[in-house]
């Protein structure tokens, strides 16, 4: 996706993306404390509808989710270090 027109320090990514990487998971995690999800919605074909905040009862995932979670967060980091490493010298 494209930077933003508004703050090249900004490049929009999908909702795809942000669940892929496992930062849905850990987001939301984080959230439950307080007793609120982010809900990413699709169509029953799996293209994306909405993503809206809401309140839950839930607190936490089973360890199996968070386990891929941490994973994917891990591979993302790893694949993209160089250009984090880039971003933190351009502050």
């Amino acid at each position: 996706m494209a930077k933003s027109k508004k703050h090249k320090q900004i490049e929009r990514k999908s909702w795809d993306a942000f669940r892929k990487y496992g930062l849905l998971t850990i987001m939301n995690s984080f959230l439950h404390i307080f007793g609120w999800v982010i809900v990413v919605e699709y169509s029953d074909d799996g293209k994306f509808k909405e993503a809206y905040p809401a309140r839950t009862c839930w607190r936490g995932f089973p360890e199996a989710s968070m386990t891929k979670a941490y994973t994917n967060v891990t591979n993302m980091l790893a694949k993209d270090i160089g250009k984090l490493t880039e971003d933190v010298k351009e502050g």
